[in-house]
């Protein structure tokens, strides 16, 4: 078996902050020596390129001063891309300094005010009839927005009443409920001010001329100084962690450093992400007034899904995804630069929901679209589908080759970090189509020849996954607009803050579905509702964006009404596939007639999947023994199916494999650099390979390799 020497493209990026230990008073020369030596480590130590920031700096009390306006840092940054092309390193730009990205260190806010990211508070009073009320203006807060009085037959608008000040005096002439709404800039309690980089002001990613702001004032000199590098040898861009500032965070266990103070007396309410212009915005594309509907927003509307609620996200989702993603992806293009980095948030549906609204939205503009990964513990990554696999379905639909995943020991114990743990990690990732790491693994413990021996086992598992497209049987719906209908503002912080029971079912259940068809080893592909009215069937099999055909579809607990997937229900049924959907979820009149005619299966297990989706046609592979901690993939290029099976747990595990193939499979043993010949037993059907994995360890079994020379 034949593997290419220049691989880097399947070799970790190292990520960079400040340039290999030279600072800016060191002479040019002595500052490039400094560089190209430590990129001979790099190199050795198994990286195929690097992430770099643009600004170099010892004391961050000096990098607001001098980030984008520093000539010598652009200078030196010239000389460190051009040791990278001789080389033939891999380059990244790290967009701005620190995240998340979109305030370009907190000068955008500073320079143009009106950009800062916004919110709005809603704050009820039960009046009883003839009962008076004083209100002000909180502390901190921009102004007010509305007063709306709501008797439980009408909601009348009392905004007149109120001072230019935001101050109101009011008497009820009937019971009812007074709702003060004022408007606030997001800073104190959200992400930017608790967060582990130095705290700054950030813009609102939902307004198209403050990400615009954002794009020329951080690039402007990007562009003048280094730009005849884009495109050659810098590849793509990283943004990193930008959101919608939808939620309060926990306080940290570390004071971090202020560029921009935070003010302590300001007091917290339950709020909602805003926009200066949203009111105009959503009732463009909604038809109706959002303001006397605001309320609706921060209470629980018990079991209905909310309209009003449902629309908020889908108008928040929409502008943010075009202000951001999509401005940030056209710029890029322009400039000859591929679009990676992550969101925030990705490990469970609550989070991706508040945070970011729709990950497969936010994706489809990205060409190298990522996750962030904070363990190289394989038993806690096996039980995070959600992390793994919303990124790299959405990049598999739009058939983008490449997912990224920022990978580092954050969470990890010292003592805890092997060679064998971290390579068993990366291999997980590439069997679920994660192939670009970009790295932050710097412990102790992780030692230069570590890296050696992960990197370079890991870039031959890359080229042996390079070509063809991966196997999936099985497509589960992606709930967020049932989310939308339920999700409550809090005012816990993201650790600890509360969720409406049916908004917290929808997204836990979902976790539970995943975890498992993980179980039953299901190769499955998710999809939201935009590809879902992309879907059509073949010979019974569904066909969508660039994947294979699928078997069959799950819709998982979620509101029809909400979703909008009944037509697309209807019309797969019609084309004869199977529709799974979940036994909790109450069916429309319509989708209730699908029952009788077998197409429509109320299931309450994975394994009654399982069942079903197997009882007329037989499974490509059956595992049989201990394959619990069992991760494997399949990828199809031609006369080609290759699989691979990592072993995810800290003991042996020895089991079989009946795969619906005769031929006879080549054997790869990942750890040990070398090919094996697998224990095969041949039926009718199936070809069976006894394979005994040591401990976080990986086989390949490659059938038709001789045919495909």
């Amino acid at each position: 078996m034949e593997f290419l020497e220049n691989d880097n493209k399947f070799r970790p990026l190292k990520m960079i902050h400040g340039y290999f230990g030279y600072r800016l008073w060191h002479p040019y020369f002595y500052a490039m020596l400094k560089t190209k030596r430590q990129l001979k480590k790099y190199k050795k130590m198994g990286y195929g390129g690097v992430v770099l920031n643009t600004y170099n700096g010892k004391n961050k009390k000096s990098w607001s001063k001098h980030y984008l306006t520093n000539e010598k840092t652009f200078e030196y940054l010239r000389g460190v891309l051009k040791i990278c092309k001789k080389m033939e390193l891999r380059v990244w730009l790290y967009d701005e300094l620190g995240y998340p990205s979109g305030g370009a260190y907190g000068k955008i806010v500073k320079n143009y005010p009106e950009t800062e990211c916004y919110g709005i508070i809603c704050h009820p009073h039960s009046l009883k009839k003839g009962e008076s009320i004083n209100l002000t203006l909180p502390y901190g807060h921009e102004k007010l927005k509305a007063v709306l009085f709501d008797d439980g037959s009408s909601v009348k608008d009392i905004t007149d009443f109120a001072t230019s000040n935001g101050s109101i005096s009011y008497t009820a002439d009937t019971e009812g409920t007074l709702y003060y709404i004022a408007s606030k800039v997001l800073y104190e309690g959200v992400h930017p001010s608790r967060k582990f980089a130095p705290n700054c002001r950030y813009i609102d990613v939902m307004d198209k001329d403050a990400v615009a702001k954002f794009l020329e004032m951080t690039y402007a000199n990007y562009i003048k100084y280094i730009g005849e590098y884009f495109g050659n040898t810098i590849e793509a861009v990283f943004t990193d962690e930008p959101s919608v500032m939808n939620q309060y965070f926990s306080k940290l266990p570390r004071e971090v450093y202020q560029i921009d103070p935070v003010d302590e007396n300001i007091p917290f309410y339950k709020f909602v992400a805003w926009s200066r212009n949203f009111e105009e915005e959503f009732l463009s594309r909604k038809g109706y007034d959002i303001t006397p509907n605001i309320p609706k927003l921060f209470e629980s509307n018990g079991e209905i899904p909310c309209k009003v609620k449902q629309d908020y996200y889908e108008v928040c989702c929409t502008l943010y995804k075009e202000a951001y993603f999509d401005q940030y992806s056209a710029f890029c293009e322009k400039l000859g630069l591929k679009f990676s980095g992550h969101l925030l948030g990705e490990e469970r549906l609550q989070d991706q929901i508040i945070n970011e609204l729709d990950f497969f939205e936010m994706m489809e503009p990205m060409h190298y679209p990522g996750i962030d990964l904070l363990s190289c513990n394989p038993k806690n990554l096996i039980n995070k589908p959600l992390l793994l696999r919303t990124v790299s379905s959405a990049a598999a639909l739009a058939g983008k080759p490449f997912v990224m995943s920022e990978t580092s020991f954050h969470s990890d114990n010292e003592k805890d970090v092997t060679k064998e743990k971290t390579l068993c990690t990366l291999l997980i990732e590439y069997a679920n189509g994660i192939n670009v790491i970009t790295s932050y693994m710097n412990k102790k413990g992780y030692s230069a020849s570590d890296k050696r021996y992960c990197y370079g086992r890991l870039a031959k598992a890359g080229q042996l996954l390079r070509n063809g497209d991966f196997y999936s049987e099985l497509l589960v719906y992606y709930p967020v607009r049932s989310g939308y209908a339920f999700n409550t503002p809090s005012l816990k912080g993201h650790n600890e803050r509360d969720y409406d029971p049916i908004f917290a079912k929808i997204c836990d259940g979902f976790k539970e579905d995943l975890l498992n068809l993980e179980k039953t080893k299901i190769k499955y592909t998710l999809l939201n509702s935009r590809y879902m009215e992309k879907t059509a069937v073949e010979n019974g099999s569904i066909l969508v964006g660039k994947c294979l055909p699928f078997k069959a579809i799950y819709i998982p607990y979620c509101f029809f009404e909400s979703e909008g997937i009944e037509d697309d229900i209807l019309r797969l049924s019609e084309g004869g596939t199977k529709i799974f959907v979940n036994a909790k979820s109450c069916l429309t009149p319509a989708l209730e007639k699908l029952k009788e005619n077998g197409n429509l299966y109320l299931v309450d297990s994975a394994e009654q999947i399982e069942t079903a989706l197997y009882a007329d046609c037989p499974r490509d592979i059956v595992f049989e023994g201990d394959c619990q901690n069992i991760v494997y993939c399949k990828k199809i290029f031609n006369t080609v199916n290759t699989y691979m099976f990592v072993n995810a747990s800290d003991k042996t595990a020895s089991f079989k494999v009946k795969i619906h193939s005769t031929d006879s499979p080549l054997g790869y043993d990942v750890v040990n650099d070398c090919e094996f010949e697998p224990e095969v037993l041949k039926s009718e059907e199936y070809s069976t390979v006894k394979l005994s994995l040591p401990p976080y360890e990986a086989r390949f079994l490659i059938f038709g390799y001789e045919s495909d020379k």
